[in-house]
């Protein structure tokens, strides 16, 4: 074999080498997938990958500005983990896959899982509240720490900012954002200070994207051992304490029964999410009305 043609093998089966590398990184589990999952969440390539819910239902016209819009971030106990699905009607309350409404109702897309969660019994009393139809953008994702959704790279915020936009160009600016997160931390016993200056990166970055909003943080540590981190709630108050901008949402970290509150030691069974929901409900009508009376005009 002549020397040409023996380098010619090498660089084939070097390149057939690489090519099988690649495709083996790109695959679940693979050393590369994350980041490759980010780029195509980012890139709207595959915009309910990661384990997260797809849009279901009928499409329908979207509210639009007529709409409170919310956006629900953190983990497990924000996105569709709870043991049953919601049976709250929908009424005129939505939930947004980009740029496209359904009627709300459980799993909600963007959120991992597919089970039940919060909000379809948080709209049904939010809009009861405020006579407003309520338009959920999911995009909490389980087991995630603080510090991956301060990182801007990280694998929670892949896609948001894009999700946002869309969601803008169909006339749904957000107007609350909620954040229920604190497990994760308590499991890896991340300190006071570590938390407090991640949360406020989240909310910095989050209204970066947003062009800034209000916020409900609720006091949330507890997990599936039934420990609680004082640090993380401590953190969690201190950050409420600090800023007009962020308000006190309920202690879920109250609600320890097993099975009566978290059926697996965790995760909310139906009865309690619904009256966590009507509290938040509570407290985001409230939050808004305060928020709609400071951009109020004057009357002369």
């Amino acid at each position: 074999m002549s020397r040409l043609l023996h380098r010619r093998l090498l660089l084939s089966l070097a390149g057939v080498g690489l090519l099988t590398a690649f495709v083996l990184a790109l695959l679940p589990g693979g050393p590369w997938h994350p980041a490759v999952t980010w780029l195509r969440l980012s890139a709207g390539l595959d915009s309910y990958g990661a384990g997260r819910a797809g849009p279901h239902g009928p499409e329908v016209a979207c509210p639009g500005a007529a709409a409170i819009t919310v956006l629900v971030i953190g983990q497990s106990n924000a996105a569709n983990y709870v043991d049953r699905p919601s049976d709250a009607p929908p009424g005129a309350n939505v939930m947004l896959a980009d740029a496209h409404c359904y009627p709300l109702s459980d799993p909600i897309p963007g959120a991992s899982k597919t089970g039940g969660s919060l909000w379809p019994a948080f709209a049904a009393d939010l809009a009861g509240r405020t006579g407003r139809p309520v338009a959920i953008i999911g995009a909490a994702i389980g087991s995630t720490h603080a510090e991956e959704w301060a990182d801007s790279f990280g694998l929670p915020p892949a896609g948001l900012g894009r999700r946002i936009r869309a969601a803008g160009r169909v006339g749904h600016d957000v107007d609350l954002v909620i954040w229920i997160q604190g497990e994760a931390d308590t499991g890896r016993g991340t300190r006071h200070n570590e938390y407090a200056e991640r949360l406020q990166r989240v909310i910095a970055g989050v209204d970066a994207r947003t062009g800034g909003t209000p916020w409900i943080v609720t006091l949330t540590s507890r997990i599936r051992d039934g420990r609680r981190s004082e640090a993380v709630r401590a953190a969690q108050a201190d950050v409420i304490a600090g800023s007009s901008q962020v308000f006190a949402g309920p202690d879920t970290d109250i609600y320890y029964r097993v099975p009566e509150d978290r059926p697996d030691g965790l995760h909310f069974g139906r009865r309690t999410a619904d009256m966590i929901a009507r509290d938040l409900a509570r407290i985001a009508a409230a939050v808004v009305d305060a928020s709609a009376s400071a951009h109020r005009k004057p009357v002369p």
